[in-house]
């Protein structure tokens, strides 16, 4: 019972002891303890104390021991026993055995601690990691149910994963699998083209103090460094028969890319355009469906990207891959909601509602015009050249189209054009272009017409005729211009001022 109440006064001051030097630098905590223990034990020398004097000896050997180990624990036993004899202090055989007995056994108890304290630690790190990452999880999920929108979800999956609040790598790149399913095209990025953009980046980043929800939802967040990476990405393709990334398919994993990966065309496409070195490629799957890759690195800080690093990120990437799906399948029915599915061109619906969204971008012009004599042709050769006549003379004025000209179907054999900010002078001249080309293209059997050539009447309104206020009101005089083109011999452009004046 008197040792062990020895062993245990010892322990206390060994840590104690062993506190203080916490507080000390790096190379002198060692020393200090050792010292400071070590005088003590000389001050008591003097002391007929025994129970003080075994208290340091012990306690000098603890903290030997837990500073370099069973090794260290052994000599600190046999100095305490050399001083002792020294010292000429009685020392009984029994008294030899416990301090070299402690010298060894602390040390192993000190490991078993410390095993124990890791495994703790360990335990609450990976808590803290995994409710960070659910917190990610989470806000990614609810920012993406939020929206449809394609080039929203992008930039809310290559935010959370290139975010110093999200999984804080500096740069991604997602690529769509193209149609024909045999390239993979690049398709948005996120992240500086070289280390030293990445670094004023990532300064602006943390110095404004950017929280993930911020980075993802506020649109008034403008981190304007990703023009000249996306401008680059666009140009860049990747084969599906690349060996590595059909891997990546294959077995349905990411792969880690590094300087002994044998190179093939993909890899060296990514390092040559993108300055990357060490990187990892992720398959983006939703039920089987290939979606697209997402690649990462690390081009700023070169921090390496291991397997487990990888992990948090496939559910996130599982998750992109099911919006990205969504989110294509929703363009494509919107896309077709407002497309005519014979010519391509905007159907009625979407004509509707751009003069609508255009009526104020004045002077607004519209062209209208009809095949002549479609009737005839119809009814001599059939539907199916019919819809032949009707997708090339579409196709004539996609050719024509620009940046504000938008071609519509407008029913049967009519079509409209819709001309923003363009004067009644100006739609006049396109609207005989597009008449002269389709007069003289070639359809087929077009020589059987009336006219020996298969033409179009134009009629051209705009809304600088002060009579004209509302979309409507624009139609019904195209509409009218049009009658008068048929009226004066057909193949003809009329403008709505030579037929009525106010």
């Amino acid at each position: 019972m008197e040792l062990l109440k020895l062993i245990l006064t010892s322990f206390v001051i060994a840590g104690s002891c062993n506190f203080i030097r916490f507080f000390l630098p790096r190379k002198l905590n060692r020393l200090f303890l050792i010292s400071v223990t070590y005088f003590y034990l000389l001050f008591l020398q003097s002391s007929l104390n025994s129970n003080f004097i075994d208290i340091g000896l012990i306690a000098f050997i603890i903290i030997t021991s837990l500073n370099f180990h069973h090794f260290g624990g052994l000599v600190a036993s046999l100095i305490a026993i050399i001083t002792l004899y020294f010292f000429h202090y009685d020392l009984q055989i029994n008294s030899y055995v416990i301090y070299i007995l402690i010298g060894l056994v602390s040390d192993q108890f000190f490991l078993y601690f410390m095993k124990k304290t890791e495994q703790a630690k360990f335990a609450f790190f990976s808590y803290v990691e995994q409710s960070k990452e659910l917190s990610i999880y989470k806000e990614i999920s609810t920012a993406m149910q939020q929206t449809l929108q394609l080039n929203k979800i992008l930039h809310i999956i290559l935010t959370a994963v290139t975010a110093g609040k999200g999984f804080g790598y500096n740069r991604a790149l997602i690529f769509f699998l193209n149609e024909s399913g045999d390239q993979f095209e690049g398709k948005i990025g996120i992240g500086p083209m070289n280390i030293n953009e990445g670094f004023k980046v990532w300064e602006r980043i943390i110095s404004e103090n950017f929280n993930l929800n911020e980075l993802v939802i506020d649109k008034e967040v403008d981190i304007d460094f990703d023009n000249e990476l996306n401008l680059l990405l666009h140009k860049v393709s990747l084969p599906y028969t690349s060996p590595i990334i059909s891997q990546v398919f294959l077995k349905n994993t990411p792969i880690i890319i590094d300087e002994n990966t044998e190179l093939d065309t993909a890899i060296k496409t990514l390092k040559s355009n993108f300055d990357m070195t060490h990187f990892a490629i992720i398959p983006l799957v939703n039920q089987g469906k290939k979606v697209g890759l997402l690649v990462i690195d690390n081009i700023v800080n070169k921090k390496k990207i291991h397997m487990r690093d990888i992990e948090p990120i496939i559910p996130i990437a599982t998750q992109a891959a099911i919006a990205i799906d969504h989110a294509l399948l929703y363009e494509e029915t919107e896309r077709l909601s407002i497309i005519d599915g014979l010519t391509g061109l905007l159907n009625q619906r979407a004509m509707q509602n751009c003069l609508e969204e255009t009526f104020s971008d004045q002077p607004l012009s519209i062209i209208l015009l009809d095949i002549d004599n479609f009737k005839f042709y119809n009814d001599r050769n059939g539907h199916l050249l019919g819809n032949e006549v009707l997708i090339k003379v579409a196709n004539i004025l996609k050719q024509s189209e620009n940046g504000k000209l938008k071609a519509c179907r407008f029913g049967g054999e009519e079509f409209l054009i819709i001309l923003p900010k363009t004067s009644l002078s100006t739609a006049y001249k396109i609207a005989e272009a597009i008449r002269a080309n389709i007069e003289i293209a070639s359809f087929p059997e077009e020589s059987y017409q009336p006219t020996k050539a298969l033409t179009v009447s134009v009629g051209v309104a705009s809304t600088e005729r002060s009579s004209i206020k509302t979309k409507d009101d624009l139609l019904e005089c195209a509409d009218r211009a049009l009658y008068a083109a048929k009226a004066a011999g057909k193949n003809k452009v009329q403008i709505y001022k030579e037929v009525v004046s106010d």
